[in-house]
């Protein structure tokens, strides 16, 4: 299957972000949070489905997307900072990806066992990296702070992850019953989800900016059981 799309939006109303991307519990207090205000956005691409039973054994479900989301936005007001944003009048959205592939394979030894393997990769989503700024600070003395550099105006390396799960399944009166054994980004696979920056001083007392990643989950196994049942 094959499907293409083209949306627009208008009329947009303003709406706060955390221009790191980073996941925090108070968003609203971080030095990153900024008020957009964005006048249209654009999103078109076209997605690919294929869907293919091997024999009573394999299945394959695949999926690939090539997208390009992009918002003009007229004005930007940095919150807990006042230092201003720069940033282009049309740019791409925070999840703005270029490509995405999924893939799923399922394997049947038996008739309640399963084994499936998930594939998932993306582009990355647009960044905005920092950089040192000389400033002058409340008593007149130079100081320095650190300043976000073009908002979006870089982008995150791409994200992969494989999944394997294994199932048994058992009926029950009403309903089955579910065992389950799942490892979740099986390759250890380092996926970054944003940066983040320190002022630190070098040998010589000068002080540069230190990045760190900030990363989605490492591997991450697990055993669970569900059941559902009919009413």
């Amino acid at each position: 299957r094959v499907e293409g799309y083209h949306k627009t939006g208008s009329g947009l109303r303003p709406i706060y972000r955390n221009w790191k991307g980073g996941i925090d519990v108070f968003p609203e207090s971080n030095e990153d949070r900024i008020l957009v205000y964005p006048d249209r956005t654009t999103s078109r691409g076209i997605e690919v489905y294929h869907d293919r039973n091997f024999g009573s054994r394999w299945s394959l479900r695949a999926g690939y997307a090539l997208a390009f989301v992009n918002e003009r936005v007229s004005r930007i007001d940095n919150v807990n900072n006042p230092t201003p944003i720069v940033f282009d009048p049309t740019h791409p959205s925070p999840q703005d990806q270029r490509h995405a592939l999924n893939l799923d394979l399922t394997y049947r030894p038996g008739k309640t066992w399963s084994i499936n393997a998930s594939y998932a990769f993306h582009t990355g989503w647009p960044a905005t990296t920092e950089s040192v700024l000389q400033v002058t600070g409340p008593n007149g003395q130079p100081d320095i702070t650190v300043n976000p550099d073009k908002l979006y105006g870089s982008r995150l390396p791409g994200y992969q992850r494989l999944d394997l799960r294994v199932t048994r399944r058992k009926p029950t009166r009403g309903g089955e019953l579910r065992f389950f054994f799942e490892v979740v980004n099986l390759t250890n696979h380092r996926n970054v989800l944003g940066y983040d920056y320190f002022r630190t001083r070098d040998a010589s007392g000068g002080i540069r900016l230190q990045r760190d990643l900030e990363t989605w989950f490492t591997i991450l196994p697990s055993l669970g059981v569900s059941w559902s049942g009919r009413f």
